[in-house]
């Protein structure tokens, strides 16, 4: 087993995300999809680096009052406690001929976290010799270098759907000539 040192970095971001309607593929109000720009971490020794990123995604619903309910409403039949929310339902909507509705609730998927991923990857040192930027020599230590990503996949959104079509991310990336660009292709 070998030793290593491990090199404390700032705190995590932990932030809101944007809103975006239910079921509308993560795209926000102006129609571009919901991101987060992420600066990698610079270590001025040049050396490779294990880092892991961890994203969580919680989601909330309305479906029950969020700041009332807590832990004593969960179902308890020997108190007489009913939850709120139970399992396929089934409901009065007034039918005279049809009788109760039942509804398809699946109670595990309210108000928990929908996704839970963590990625490992390796941060690569800078290339350490100069480089041309149109025609102009730059250190390549000292430029901003933007990562220009696909998502989603290939075809028309009917067959695509759950997932988007074929895309670039960001959509929109605003940079200056002193910029680069690295393109990330998968599929």
């Amino acid at each position: 087993m070998t030793m290593k040192c491990l090199i404390l970095l700032k705190a995590p971001v932990c932030q809101q995300a944007g809103w975006t309607r239910v079921n509308h593929l993560g795209n926000s109000r102006s129609g571009y999809p919901l991101n987060y720009t992420m600066e990698l971490p610079y270590f001025q020794d040049g050396m490779e680096r294990r880092c892991v990123l961890r994203i969580r995604y919680n989601i909330s619903t309305d479906d029950y009052d969020p700041w009332t309910a807590d832990s004593a409403l969960n179902e308890n039949r020997i108190n007489g406690i009913r939850s709120p929310i139970t399992q396929n339902p089934y409901v009065d909507v007034g039918s005279i001929t049809n009788g109760p509705l039942k509804l398809a609730i699946n109670t595990a998927q309210f108000g928990r976290t929908f996704q839970d991923r963590s990625h490992v990857y390796i941060l690569k040192p800078r290339p350490p010799q100069n480089g041309l930027i149109n025609g102009v020599g730059v250190q390549i230590d000292n430029v901003n270098i933007y990562n220009v990503n696909v998502r989603g996949k290939r075809g028309n959104i009917v067959q695509v759907y759950p997932a988007v079509e074929y895309d670039f991310v960001p959509n929109r990336l605003y940079i200056t000539d002193a910029d680069v660009v690295h393109f990330q292709w998968t599929g």
